[in-house]
């Protein structure tokens, strides 16, 4: 009788602290997409305004560099042609160094995305929590 009790009690124990492990390891893993999403669409956002105002400046400065140009030879659709041949051949090496380019953000995105400095895993909130 003794035996059975005690069995069923260390059961019973188990059953509470499985539970409160899938219990907190949902939590955990709410918490963790929250925080994941909300630093790429910050991520997003200032890529996309710091995007934004560098294209504006690269145009300006696109714009009178071709003007300069032009005056320089006398010609101003040769100015913008030469801009064009440059940005021609920016691109051409871009293209050469795309798949660097793909694993650079990969990498980036996922240190970022496995990274455990700051938080904590499962196994240590459910020791903190019956503390």
């Amino acid at each position: 009788m003794f035996n059975q009790e005690t069995k069923n009690s260390t059961s019973d124990s188990t059953i509470d602290i499985a539970k409160r492990y899938s219990e907190t390891s949902y939590k955990y893993i709410k918490l963790k997409t929250f925080h994941l999403l909300t630093s790429n669409i910050a991520l997003l956002a200032k890529v996309f305004v710091i995007g934004i105002l560098f294209l504006i400046s690269i145009l300006f400065l696109s714009i009178s560099g071709a003007l300069a140009i032009g005056n320089a030879l006398n010609s101003m659709p040769l100015g913008f042609l030469s801009i064009f041949l440059i940005f021609l051949i920016f691109a051409f090496i871009a293209f050469l160094l795309r798949k660097k380019i793909n694993k650079a953000v990969i990498t980036t995105f996922a240190d970022k995305f496995f990274s455990t400095e700051d938080s904590l895993t499962p196994k240590e909130i459910v020791k903190n929590k019956s503390n």
